[in-house]
């Protein structure tokens, strides 16, 4: 779906098929009596993931769908591992509230074109604010407590990686977290300390 209300309402009903599949699945095991249900490999694989079995990434585009993703997370009693937008300060609060890990983008948007009047006039507050504000984003998820990841995707030079660490260890973040986000949390979070 291409609305907003749609994708959510597909996701919700994905899980709850899950369930349903898990249930029918258990049902017949317990009494081969009742008819066997039609194998469904997406479903089995939905069905793993509720159980706790298979860690889910949800990504999101921004620090609203982390929230929604949130809710969906609470409906189902699932683990979540959240991919942020780079604008996750912006609902600090409510993110570090879920107590769950993220994986965090470093692409960082470029300077706004205010050379002359004319372009300078063009460029939003919002954009002035997003270019400020979005190399602390580690930082800030850092002093709230929220444990990450860093990631390469939304970067559209690779080589850029590093030197985005460099300027998010600028804006405040930790030395040893940015070690941690490029080492340790990524192994924890699939299985391989």
């Amino acid at each position: 779906p291409s609305a907003l209300m749609g994708s959510i309402a597909l996701i919700r009903q994905a899980f709850l098929d899950g369930q349903w599949y898990a249930d029918a699945q258990n049902t017949f095991s317990k009494n081969p009596k009742v008819p066997a249900p039609e194998t469904n490999f997406s479903l089995e694989a939905i069905a793993g993931i509720m159980s706790r079995k298979t860690p889910i990434v949800f990504e999101t585009g921004n620090e609203h769908a982390v929230l929604r993703a949130a809710a969906i997370a609470k409906e189902f009693d699932l683990k979540l591992i959240y991919e942020g937008s780079g604008y996750d300060y912006r609902r600090l609060p409510q993110i570090a509230s879920l107590k769950s890990p993220m994986i965090i983008p470093l692409s960082f948007p470029g300077a706004p074109n205010v050379q002359s009047l004319r372009s300078a006039s063009s460029v939003s507050l919002a954009e002035l604010k997003s270019w400020d504000a979005a190399p602390s984003n580690p930082a800030m998820l850092e002093s709230a407590g929220v444990r990450f990841a860093f990631t390469l995707n939304g970067l559209k030079d690779k080589s850029d990686f590093l030197k985005n660490i460099r300027k998010a260890i600028r804006y405040g973040l930790k030395e040893e977290t940015a070690l941690a986000a490029l080492t340790t949390i990524p192994a924890e979070l699939w299985g391989a300390e």
